[in-house]
């Protein structure tokens, strides 16, 4: 676009220039004019003019543009990957169609990854197919042992409430035992006392009857008594003397008893504490092993917790499945992709590669443009932008078509600058169905920017530029000039509006051989006429 500006400028200036060079051509000759008809009457005192006459006079703005036809879809088409062409049939100026393959990238090395992509899709569902096999059978495991330590841990429980209940039962016999036994020896022990009592009693009525027969006997020795009373006292002496004996014996058999009853009463004792230790052992003993299954049961719920980890094991997995699965099918899209299509009906207008030539992406091998219909492009000068517009009517010449002349309105307006030309770019949006606009082609673009029936005019030469304005001379009928300022409106190539100032008729200044001052007598060297209405171009 840069470039294109820089053309457009150059023309521009080429034209201006052309056209200052004319006025100056002219204005130089009515000089030399006027300055031999001074010399020709001798009047070198009074000034000599050419003066026209200000009139009403239709102006036409009009813009001049270099452009260029343009097309609106230029397709550089490149493959989407790298490879060997295989095939590539249309050549510059030929037609295609939209969808229309144009070029072929061979395909063996891709066939090759899709068939690694498809293996690879394989192993990882394989791998998923296995995690998911691996997951049923662990959870079923796992759910078998949580229900056996739970079980254990009911047994356990059972165990120690019955060992406990054991132990009561136990220990209350064993203390029954020993209570029975401590009664016993109490009543050993009482019955050893009676004994004692009876041999006691039994041996004190021996000793009386010792006593008796023994005063038995002396009072038999001294006659007073008969020999009957010392046998009686004999006999009963022997009965008591048995009654002795018999209470030693019961006396020996109590205490026999006693001892026997202390021992048991020992027995029940030491048979207490170890019912005691034992019970007490057994029930710690099943603590530990309810304690035991409850571990058991907790370490079995607790591999429950590697479900999550299995579940995000097959979630990694599945990724990966899919992974595989999106790799195939960018290895499937990319032989699809080595038929290189056009996606616009159009020419062929650029290749530059030809069949068995290595491919890029990037890198274009055929250019194909739209040519149904095309775009003159041009530059805008800044100054002129506000009075262009979208829909503005515009007529195009072409050079290399004869100067044909086309019609066309602008269809694009872009709103920003040139950063290096500071002008703004139009489109006009042209019919080539025939196909004789090419992009390319210089075409000339003219603008109408304004159509304005002027009721005052005057040539651009009767127009002096003073520092408090616009002014031109105006000469009466007594050939008197005067300087008068005016305001000056729309303007050709050749002709200025004025706005205020001046009549129509009156007679202006177009030149003057010597420089005049307001007030000062002229004549005429040369009267020009400016009658007619005609098109020119802005300065």
């Amino acid at each position: 676009m840069a470039n294109k500006a820089v053309v457009w400028g150059v023309v521009l200036v080429v034209g201006v220039g052309g056209l200052i060079g004319w006025r100056f051509t002219t204005k130089a000759a009515d000089a030399a004019k006027l300055q031999q008809g001074q010399g020709a009457r001798g009047g070198k005192g009074t000034p000599s003019v050419s003066l026209t006459e200000a009139q009403p006079k239709e102006i036409i703005n009009s813009l001049e543009l270099v452009g260029t036809v343009e097309s609106p879809y230029n397709l550089k088409l490149s493959p989407r990957i790298s490879g060997r062409i295989d095939q590539l049939s249309v050549r510059e100026g030929d037609s295609v169609k939209a969808g229309q393959v144009l070029f072929h990238i061979d395909p063996a090395e891709l066939q090759g990854a899709v068939l690694q992509a498809q293996a690879a899709v394989a192993e990882a569902r394989s791998r998923l197919a296995q995690a998911k096999l691996t997951q049923g059978s662990t959870n079923t495991g796992i759910n078998a042992q949580i229900r056996q330590q739970a079980a254990s841990v009911d047994s356990a429980k059972a165990d120690y409430a019955q060992v406990k209940s054991s132990y009561a039962a136990n220990v209350s016999t064993a203390e029954t035992s020993v209570t029975d036994a401590e009664a016993k020896v109490a009543a050993a022990e009482a019955q050893v006392n009676s004994s004692q009592a009876d041999l006691d009693s039994a041996q004190a009525n021996f000793e009386n009857s010792q006593s008796k027969l023994n005063r038995v006997q002396d009072l038999y020795r001294q006659g007073f008594t008969a020999a009957q009373d010392v046998d009686d006292a004999k006999t009963a002496l022997r009965v008591q003397q048995s009654a002795v004996q018999v209470a030693k014996r019961k006396l020996d058999s109590s205490r026999s008893a006693l001892t026997s009853a202390k021992a048991q009463l020992r027995a029940a004792r030491n048979n207490l504490a170890v019912t005691k230790d034992k019970g007490q052992s057994d029930i710690e003993a099943s603590k530990a092993r309810l304690t035991q299954a409850r571990a058991n049961y907790d370490v079995a719920t607790a591999n429950k917790s590697q479900t999550p980890a299995y579940q995000e094991n097959i979630l990694a997995l599945s990724a990966s499945v899919a992974a595989a699965e999106a790799q195939l099918r960018q290895a499937q899209a990319k032989i699809i992709d080595t038929d290189v299509r056009s996606s616009i009906d159009g020419i062929v207008t650029t290749r530059s590669a030809d069949p068995g030539a290595i491919a890029s992406p990037g890198t274009p091998v055929l250019t194909v443009q739209f040519l149904k219909w095309v775009y003159v492009t041009a530059s805008v000068p800044v100054e002129q932008t506000g009075k262009v517009s979208i829909g503005m009517p515009v007529s195009i010449s072409i050079d290399s078509l004869s100067g044909k002349l086309l019609t066309g309105k602008i269809s694009e307006l872009n709103p920003s600058a040139d950063l290096s030309s500071r002008q703004f770019t139009i489109r006009v949006k042209l019919d080539n169905e025939n196909g004789a606009l090419r992009p390319g082609m210089y075409a000339h673009v003219k603008l109408t920017l304004e159509n304005v029936q002027a009721a005052v005019t005057v040539p651009h030469e009767a127009i002096s530029q003073t520092k408090s304005g616009p002014t031109v001379f105006v000469v009466n009928d007594k050939m008197v000039a005067h300087q008068v300022a005016v305001e000056t409106g729309v303007e050709d190539s050749q002709t200025v509006q004025i706005r205020s100032g001046i009549k129509a008729g009156e007679k202006v200044v177009t030149l003057a051989y010597t420089p005049i001052k307001d007030g000062q007598t002229v004549r005429t060297g040369s009267s020009k006429g400016n009658k007619g209405t005609h098109t020119g171009n802005s300065k």
